[in-house]
């Protein structure tokens, strides 16, 4: 009984002594393991950000029926666009991969890690945005045009060339049909 007093009399002196420098470490340690709020980059992508443009198919069918809906000889228009893939932001990132081996009595053991680390740059308000390299726009499947001049040939040729020309699809892929 009497050693530990002996030890804790002496461990409180110590404390006396430097509790400065261990209140300053402790704070130290403390503020490197608070979260500071932001994600680090790792895990998952990124999402675009206000500014950043989102592609919608509705909004495309409504701007393709205007335009062609303008057309001699349409007359009513319906559009209707199917997606093959959906719009993809392409980041810059870097990928870890760690590969670990433990040999024990002739026995191999391996463990392999990847961790994917989405490069930021930072913005003018003190924040960090991802690094966009590039923006994949959707590709279409196919498309339906509902129209009052799909009886005639050559407007429905103009419509084909049309849709064509602003989805990249092939003739084969665009159905175009007389509108009640």
């Amino acid at each position: 009984m009497r050693q530990t007093d002996e030890y804790l009399k002496g461990m409180w002196n110590t404390f006396k002594k430097y509790r400065y420098a261990l209140i300053v470490v402790a704070v130290g340690i403390v503020l490197i393991l608070l979260p500071t709020g932001k994600k680090s980059g790792v895990g998952e992508p990124p999402k675009p950000s206000e500014g950043e443009m989102v592609y919608d198919t509705a909004e495309m069918e409504r701007r393709i029926c205007r335009l062609l809906g303008k057309a001699s000889g349409v007359g009513r228009i319906e559009v209707m666009l199917t997606l093959k893939s959906d719009m993809e932001y392409v980041y810059a990132d870097e990928y870890d991969t760690s590969v670990s081996r433990r040999g024990s009595d002739g026995e191999v053991d391996s463990s392999k890690s990847e961790r994917v680390n989405y490069k930021t740059i930072r913005d003018g308000s003190g924040g960090e945005s991802p690094i966009l390299l590039k923006r994949l726009y959707p590709e279409y499947k196919g498309a339906v045009v509902i129209c009052d001049g799909a009886d005639n040939a050559a407007v429905k040729l103009r419509i084909l060339s049309a849709i064509s020309s602003l989805t990249g699809l092939r003739s084969d892929a665009i159905t175009i049909i007389k509108m009640n």
